[in-house]
């Protein structure tokens, strides 16, 4: 029998993070990770020999801020990279604009479009800027309830937060912008992995946020799971423990207090706390016996709404794409990131076909070829591109993701081909990570990237890491901010430091 401070079942980016803080206060920390790399969905793996693929996230948002510093993570070898113009956005007519990280540039981009959009492009960046400040504490700080919500968004104008809370991306936009096209490819920002359409009541929250955590994205030399890999040597380095290949099957409760946990194996490992990177779903319906769980939350675990809608085709590519609208073939800046997305629309239709099961005849794209900017990844003169395909549904009205996979690929390539000259021709091998896919590879309910849907009313009901049950915590996507940030396992051990005494 084995006896922890803290169990950390899970090692995803935000259980390593967790587990590094806790050993940084001395604690004894042990993580339990059933897959034999971590990283989770911040993960680099060798599925084909000679490259490295991101089988989950791709880019970094923010790193919660300090975390980078405090754990020493350029000491262990993690490198950035960031590119410029940030993203290409093909159209079906032929025509293109690029989004910079400078509004002048940006600005002389949607001219083309817009010479009225162009003037209202810095008043928009000004607008959501400030509303992404006020909110900012709330993004990377769980609020413990609704007084604390409201204290924290005093200075906020009241009238921004109600359109916000309750209105659609496309009513915000359309304050700013007459351009089909501009809006299309700055909706990613709230359609991104969520289970919304861009036309969803209070889905301009997530315009919101997400220009809290998106807005100096960068990639990690050596894919995503340097990331990670850095973490855990951080978190070793500073005491924690990390076992792999073992399998949590119990998280043991007496009397409304955390014991331990079990694992496949019959072993019990005794700790005073134990965190979860898992989705509540998993953690409370699977790892935690019926009568130990608390009525009130085996309700509200009930209620919570998981969607996968995203479904990543990753392509080895021979050659690069030809897209039609690029002339200049020897410019690059088009592959790093590109938007199939050509109007709000196109993305609403899209949503459409979700909502009723369907896949949809055209899916919004998002596509990153890495290889350009790292070149690490892939054979010499060989490329990979990773694409996140909405919407996909978990659950399929009228027929199963085993029948439709090939289906949904037929649709991205046929999709892609109207865009490129050459697209299917480029391609040597591919793999489809569907919803179903994620759900077996990472343990997400319903293969939900985020762990939960991210409409507000969850945010708000799942941003405190604690639990109702003593010494249990939790440190997954869940607990807000989604993506790549460390923010919730950050927020989770400070939580468990701050609750030590009283456990």
């Amino acid at each position: 029998m084995s006896i922890y401070d803290v169990v950390i079942i899970g090692g995803g980016h935000n259980g390593l993070v967790a587990s590094a803080y806790l050993s940084k206060a001395g604690l004894k920390t042990l993580v339990v990770e059933r897959r034999g790399i971590n990283g989770g969905m911040a993960a680099t793996e060798n599925i084909f020999p000679g490259y490295k693929i991101n089988t989950g996230a791709i880019v970094v948002g923010r790193l919660r801020p300090g975390l980078e510093e405090d754990l020493q993570l350029k000491s262990f070898g993690l490198k950035f990279m960031q590119w410029d113009p940030i993203s290409f956005t093909p159209l079906p007519d032929g025509r293109h604009f690029f989004m910079y990280r400078d509004i002048t540039k940006n600005c002389e981009q949607i001219a083309k479009f817009s010479k009225k959009d162009s003037i209202q492009y810095p008043k928009f960046v000004k607008f959501i800027s400030e509303f992404a400040n006020d909110i900012e504490s709330l993004v990377w700080s769980p609020a413990r309830s609704l007084t604390e919500i409201i204290e924290r968004l005093e200075t906020v104008d009241r009238g921004d937060l109600a359109r916000f809370l309750t209105t659609s991306t496309k009513d915000i936009l359309d304050e700013y912008f007459e351009s089909d096209e501009i809006k299309g490819t700055l909706s990613w920002h709230t359609t991104d992995s969520t289970n919304a359409g861009p036309m969803s009541a209070g889905s301009a929250w997530e315009l919101g946020a997400h220009f809290v955590i998106w807005k100096d994205f960068r990639i990690a030399v050596g894919g995503i799971g340097s990331v990670s890999d850095a973490i855990s040597k951080s978190a070793v380095n500073l005491g924690a423990e990390i076992r792999n290949n073992l399998q949590v099957t119990k998280i043991i409760v007496n009397n409304g207090q955390v014991k331990g946990i079990k694992t496949s194996s019959g072993k019990i490992i005794n700790s005073k706390c134990v965190i979860s990177n898992l989705d509540p779903k998993s953690t409370f319906l699977h790892l935690i016996e019926r009568d130990d769980l608390p009525e009130n939350i085996f309700n509200q675990v009930n209620r919570i709404k998981c969607h996968g809608v995203g479904t990543k085709i990753i392509c080895l590519l021979d050659k690069l794409p030809n897209f039609k609208s690029i002339s200049d073939k020897k410019s690059l800046d088009h592959y790093r990131l590109f938007n199939i997305m050509p109007s709000l629309d196109y993305v609403e239709k899209a949503w459409d076909a979700a909502k009723y099961g369907k896949l949809p005849d055209k899916p919004m794209i998002q596509g990153y070829i890495p290889t350009i900017t790292d070149s690490s990844l892939a054979p010499p003169n060989k490329h990979i591109l990773e694409a996140w395909t909405q919407y996909t549904p978990y659950n399929l009205k009228e027929d199963t993701w085993d029948n439709m996979r090939e289906v949904h690929y037929e649709n991205f390539l046929r999709t892609m081909s109207e865009y490129t000259t050459n697209m299917r021709e480029v391609i040597s091998d591919k793999m489809m990570l569907t919803p179903k896919d994620f759900e077996k590879r990472f343990f997400v309910t319903e293969g939900q990237a985020n762990q939960i849907d991210m409409g507000i009313n969850q945010r708000l009901t799942w941003s405190d890491n604690r639990t109702d049950i003593k010494g249990l915590y939790l440190c997954g996507a869940t607990c807000t901010p989604a993506g790549v940030n460390g923010a919730p396992g950050y927020n989770a051990a400070e939580a468990v430091i701050s609750d030590w005494k009283n456990l």
